[in-house]
C-alpha cells in the first residue's frame, strides 16, 4: 500500500539525484580538463607572453593539482549518495572549481588574470572574521561588565556600587 508507493517516490528520487549528479561532475570534468589544456598549450606549447616561467609552472601545479582535487572531493561525495546541489562545503568545491577555470583560460589572454584567486584568501578571511573572530572579541565575558577599572556602566551605577561594596552588600549589577 502507502509504504511500498513512499519508497518507491524515494527511489525515483535517488534515482533523479543520481542522474544529476553524474550529469553535473561530466561537465565539471570538463571544464577542468578543458581549462588546464588551454593553460598548458598556451604556456608551454605555444609560448603565449614570452617564455614560461617558474612562476607559470607554481600556477600550473597549484590551479591543477586545487582543481583536480576539488573534483575527487566531488566525486567521493556523489559516490557516497551526497547530493552536489546540496549547501554548505559543496559549494566552495564548485567556487574554487570555477575560479580555477576562469583564471586559467584568462591566463592565456593576460599574466595577471590569477589575481581573481585571490578572492579565495578574501573571503576565507571575511568567514574567519565573520564567524570566529569578531564574535570572540566582541562578545562580554563574565566579570568584564563591571570590573574595577570602571569600564562598565556609567558614573551612576558605579557610585551606586562603590557605595554598597563600602556597606558589605553585594551589588545587583
Amino acid at each position: 500500500g502507502a509504504g511500498a508507493t513512499q519508497r518507491s517516490m524515494a527511489g525515483q528520487a535517488e534515482k533523479r539525484r543520481l542522474v544529476a549528479n553524474a550529469a553535473r561532475l561530466q561537465a565539471l570534468r570538463a571544464l577542468v580538463l578543458g581549462a588546464l589544456t588551454v593553460w598548458l598549450v598556451a604556456r608551454y606549447g605555444l609560448r603565449r607572453h614570452g617564455a614560461s616561467t617558474w612562476g607559470d609552472l607554481l600556477f600550473s601545479v597549484c590551479s591543477g593539482s586545487t582543481g583536480l582535487l576539488c573534483l575527487l572531493a566531488l566525486n567521493r561525495h556523489a559516490a557516497s549518495g551526497g547530493d552536489l546541489a546540496a549547501r554548505g562545503m559543496i559549494q566552495y568545491y564548485f567556487d574554487l572549481i570555477y575560479l580555477n577555470a576562469f583564471s586559467q583560460v584568462g591566463g592565456v589572454l593576460t599574466r595577471y588574470a590569477w589575481l581573481v584567486l585571490l578572492a579565495v584568501p578574501a573571503f576565507v578571511g571575511y568567514k574567519l572574521w565573520t564567524l570566529v573572530l569578531a564574535p570572540y572579541v566582541f562578545t562580554p565575558r563574565e566579570g568584564e561588565e563591571g570590573d574595577a577599572g570602571g569600564a562598565g556602566g556609567n558614573r551612576k551605577q558605579r557610585r551606586e556600587q562603590a557605595k554598597q561594596a563600602r556597606r558589605g552588600k553585594p551589588s545587583r549589577a
